[in-house]
């Protein structure tokens, strides 16, 4: 593969951290994915930016939107579009009857 102008070893392993969280039918791309992955990082403490990314991409995944994979982004869309700095809404769980924080039977 042709890796994009400047790919450091470090910027492949923080790389490889990152592709490690994201979901695995979501990650296409190859170089392109990296090219967007080193502009995602231009210019950013990598430590701090990338566990800031890597939460981003946990919280989303817990989201309403993530629970469809039709909705959820490539990575290198993810990515380009800067979406860690996204807050998504936490996917509602369905509660049953036995779950219900009143515990009480319905009339």
């Amino acid at each position: 593969m042709n890796l994009p102008t400047g790919w450091t070893d470090e910027l492949e392993w923080r790389y490889q951290q990152f592709s490690a969280v994201y979901p695995i039918s979501r990650r296409v791309g190859g170089r392109v994915a990296r090219c967007a992955f080193a502009g995602a990082m231009a210019g950013r403490p990598f430590s701090e930016h990338l566990q800031r990314m890597i939460a981003a991409v946990e919280q989303h995944t817990r989201s309403e939107q993530w629970q469809t994979l039709r909705l959820i982004p490539l990575m290198t869309t993810w990515l380009n579009q800067e979406r860690w700095i996204q807050v998504l809404p936490v996917a509602r769980r369905k509660i049953g009857a036995s779950q219900r924080e009143d515990n009480h039977e319905p009339l």
